[in-house]
């Protein structure tokens, strides 16, 4: 006799069809990782891309930080500046210009973006294997990757 209730609805019980090797949560932390190691690999082994307009613009307010600005409030100034002040002397030492600095904020913001699509996803849906599904998908939408590389406003 067939239960009424589909398999995928029954709760899992100990020691049934538990996937083999590693979590899901090892799985996605895995993922995060080598993508965030991907766009610094990226930015540092001749990466074609000078700064975009936008990102030099707010590259120029973070050498004045204020409390806000014309257009914007000042996270991404202020960012950028951190930026700048962490590795800003080791941007220059490698690839010659602060480009890697300024970015960086936008690769940390890119991780932690990815990490709370996870934990958010694993959380609403109730599933660690549809969350790392999840996971999987967003990082193909080409929008999501440019936030791991261009600092904009839309990495923070």
């Amino acid at each position: 006799m067939t239960p009424l209730v589909p398999r995928v609805c029954r709760p899992r019980t100990a020691g049934t069809d538990a996937p083999a090797g590693l979590s899901p949560a090892w799985q996605a932390s895995a993922l995060i990782g080598l993508l965030t190691a991907f766009n610094l690999a990226y930015l540092l082994v001749d990466c074609p891309l000078d700064l975009a307009p936008d990102e030099a613009h707010y590259w120029h307010w973070s050498r004045h930080l204020d409390w806000s600005y014309y257009s914007k409030g000042p996270l991404v100034a202020w960012l950028i500046r951190a930026g700048c002040e962490l590795f800003g002397g080791l941007s220059v030492a490698l690839v010659g210009t602060e480009m890697v600095a300024v970015r960086m904020p936008a690769v940390i913001s890119s991780a932690l973006f990815l990490a709370g699509v996870y934990v958010l996803s694993a959380e609403a849906l109730g599933s660690r294997r549809v969350a790392l599904a999840t996971l999987g998908l967003a990082v193909t939408l080409p929008p999501v990757m440019a936030t791991g590389m261009l600092m904009t406003i839309d990495p923070p």
